[in-house]
């Protein structure tokens, strides 16, 4: 049986919309089997994936052969782990499709190449900025080269923070969340997104947290998607007042992101946890993260 193990990741950090991602140690596991004929598909851990042939998991799966022009076994088992919140802007889509693919690799006589692997990836996922991370881990960016996007993997190991997420009860679908997004922007708030880029870059590989504060600030997708996530600005003052480097939407939403001090990731984590709380009359849960470095690994197992 091949086992394959994929992070999770928060795109943007706020100014770099469809840019900049970061890998995260939650994964979600998938692991596929030969049998005799049929799709068996087995999800533990959620309702909210579906076990059919409309699997995202199985439909990269298949891409691959496609792209490969080969025969798909006649029948597979696949099994999947949930651990990752879905549809709360962590990267669980993303996840999913690496997973096949990377299933599918060890079944091809001709296995996908690694720019092959990224751009059906980022073909079936629409944008690379939960792609990359997921697959290398870390902190990257997604550049152009010539005609194509590339990843470029940030410098930020012994980044001297902690991080959390607050993840609320409702999730948000990414069609959704890009629906509220203005179809053009002024050259003012392109300029403004482009600096704070700059400024985040700098930030993270020159390891000065002080600096996330202004960093995170963005006029791209953040202010538009605000009403689908109520209490997101004053979570984030409050976060500031509580000692944080700063706070931003995780991807699409409605997971919230923050930076702290070493050492008080938890502290400020249940005060904000129970702040949001009051504001959605409802639970809000609190997951303590790190950078995953190795990003998404394949093995075997018996």
């Amino acid at each position: 049986m091949i086992r394959v193990r994929v992070p999770a990741t928060s795109a943007n950090l706020g100014p770099g919309f469809d840019i900049i991602g970061t890998a995260w140690n939650i994964y979600n596991i998938f692991e596929c089997e030969e049998i005799e004929e049929g799709v068996e598909i087995n999800v533990e851990g959620t309702q909210d994936i579906s076990r059919g042939e409309d699997n995202a998991v199985y439909r990269a799966f298949k891409r691959a052969f496609e792209f490969k022009e080969e025969e798909p076994p006649k029948g597979v088992r696949i099994n999947i782990k949930v651990n990752i919140p879905t549809k709360r802007g962590l990267g669980s889509s993303a996840t999913a499709y690496l997973g096949g693919l990377l299933l599918a690799n060890r079944f091809l006589s001709k296995p996908l190449k690694r720019k092959e692997l990224l751009n059906l990836a980022v073909e079936l996922e629409g944008h690379p900025d939960n792609v990359y991370p997921a697959f290398f881990g870390g902190i990257t960016l997604a550049y152009n080269k010539e005609d194509n996007i590339e990843p470029y993997r940030l410098r930020v190991r012994g980044f001297p923070a902690e991080t959390f997420v607050l993840v609320p009860p409702f999730g948000v679908p990414t069609e959704e969340a890009r629906r509220v997004l203005p179809k053009s922007y002024s050259r003012e708030e392109v300029i403004f997104n482009m600096r704070q880029v700059s400024l985040l870059i700098t930030a993270l590989e020159e390891r000065e947290p002080e600096l996330l504060r202004w960093a995170f600030e963005d006029r791209i997708h953040q202010p538009y998607r605000a009403p689908l996530v109520p209490g997101m600005y004053e979570l984030f003052e409050e976060a500031i007042k509580l000692g944080a480097y700063g706070g931003v939407l995780s991807g699409a939403g409605p997971t919230l992101l923050f930076f702290t001090p070493l050492g008080k990731a938890r502290s400020i984590a249940s005060k904000l946890a129970e702040k949001w709380e009051e504001i959605l009359k409802d639970k809000v849960e609190i997951i303590i993260t790190d950078i995953d470095y190795r990003g998404a690994t394949v093995m075997e197992v018996s």
